[in-house]
């Protein structure tokens, strides 16, 4: 009996570390929406990591970056609803209560 076997699974394909990446990023910017930046930023990197996923991966073992590549894009697209949103009330209300200093 050898000792220096080597075991792998048969389902394991390199690179696909950038694929689950884009997912877990895509889900995150979807939860963290409400913080707007930080929502944006996990959109965009979840963006970046699923075309890398797709470009460099086999198109079974891309599923993932596919999935999390749309999360990220809804997750951008609703943190820069939410920011929107968000500044069009801060202008409402400091509007509403004459501005910055009362005046």
């Amino acid at each position: 009996m050898e000792e220096n076997q080597h075991y792998s699974s048969p389902d394991q394909v390199p690179g696909k570390g950038k694929s689950t990446a884009s997912l877990v990023l895509g889900i995150l910017s979807i939860v963290l929406c409400w913080t707007s930046w930080v929502g944006m930023i996990l959109g965009i990197l979840a963006i970046v990591f699923g075309v890398l996923a797709k470009r460099t991966l086999p198109a079974d073992a891309a599923k993932l970056g596919r999935i999390g590549f749309i999360l990220g894009i809804i997750g951008l697209i609703l943190s820069v609803i939410l920011l929107i949103v968000l500044l069009s009330l801060g202008a409402a209300v400091m509007s509403a209560y004459g501005g910055v200093y009362g005046y």
